[in-house]
């Protein structure tokens, strides 16, 4: 089977308390993702997504998907993860666009935009950027934020974002 990856977000003090997890599942081109509290609070979504990637001197990732989302929101969302990796640079971009059966009022597209530098393949830092959209995501985003993040292996096979890339399968996010 492929690797398998858990990702929690903690919130910061000022915002309302809640963990969000993604753990992901890659086995040749089947993606598989589970998530929770991400589109909404007390809402759960399930992703299947057929990986392409085009390996070089620069590595292309591309990850269509679909998803079923159940709880406090339900509906399907159609989305997409990118991933492009040269040299010591990675760029990270993941889209959904969340289509709630119950009300139209409610859909929304949300977008993470992150760009990655790995100095050593031990340690990289990342700058991202997320839209606004999802009821759980910052009421006020600021353009950019930063995190630092320990275990890249360039010699694994590429994946979603620098946080399933990790050698360990658990990662730091922003606190």
């Amino acid at each position: 089977m492929g690797i398998l990856r858990l990702r929690l977000r903690l919130p910061r003090a000022r915002r309302r308390r809640f963990s969000a997890a993604t753990v992901t599942a890659d086995r040749g081109k089947l993606h598989l993702e589970a998530r929770y509290n991400y589109e909404n609070f007390n809402t759960g979504s399930l992703w299947i997504g057929y990986n392409l990637s085009v390996d070089g001197e620069v590595t292309l990732t591309f990850t269509p998907m679909v998803a079923a989302v159940v709880g406090d929101t339900d509906g399907v969302a159609p989305g997409y993860n990118l991933s492009v990796d040269w040299w010591k640079l990675a760029f990270f971009s993941q889209s959904e666009y969340v289509i709630d059966t119950s009300d139209s009022a409610n859909n929304f597209l949300y977008t993470w935009t992150e760009l990655s530098v790995w100095p050593w393949d031990w340690l990289g830092a990342a700058w991202w950027s997320s839209g606004p959209g999802s009821p759980t995501s910052v009421s006020r985003p600021s353009p950019a934020s930063c995190s630092v993040s320990p275990g890249r292996t360039r010699a694994s096979p590429p994946t979603s974002s620098i946080w399933t890339r990790a050698t360990r399968p658990w990662s730091w996010a922003r606190v």
